[in-house]
């Protein structure tokens, strides 16, 4: 699989976008207190993941070609949203378990209450993450076209697959 440069910032984008949401979304969802030190050490590990996520395993090219099984029209709100779900889900189950078991694992026998403390967050968390990866991806297109000087009318051409 080659990665592109387009794939490269878009995974990057993405990766920051969910991580700023997440590292305040989680603990607001898991009623824990935000402080700066564990907003900012929670930022580090999902964009960690996310860019692996997202660049290194296709997961948005993956998401796009399971949309257009489904019949939706290339470069369309529709392909986009449902293309998101497949990404949402594994990205989304990942990047919680580890946030969870990051927040959790300084707490002593944490492992007797992890799987509940994290299936309390996950759908919540699952609907942040699809709300955000939809913006991210959406503005992450246009400024990656825009870094790459990539015109509109030929990336319009060049992504015209089913």
């Amino acid at each position: 699989m080659k990665i592109k440069k387009l794939d490269i910032i878009l995974g990057v984008w993405i990766s920051f976008i969910n991580s700023l949401v997440l590292s305040f979304a989680i603990p607001l969802i898991a009623h824990s207190p935000i402080t700066v030190q564990s907003y900012f050490t929670g930022l580090l590990l999902p964009f960690i993941l996310g860019i692996v996520l997202v660049t290194l395993i296709p997961l948005p090219r993956w998401g796009n070609a399971i949309a257009g099984k489904l019949g939706t029209k290339p470069q369309t709100l529709q392909r986009q949203l449902v293309a998101a779900i497949f990404l949402v889900i594994i990205m989304g189950t990942i990047m919680t378990l580890c946030m969870s078991w990051w927040n959790l694992h300084t707490i002593p026998d944490y492992t007797n209450i992890f799987f509940f403390a994290w299936l309390k967050i996950y759908p919540w968390a699952l609907l942040v993450i699809y709300v955000s990866s939809n913006i991210a991806m959406w503005t992450g297109i246009r400024l990656a076209k825009k870094i790459l000087r990539i015109p509109e009318a030929a990336s319009q051409k060049a992504n015209k697959t089913p």
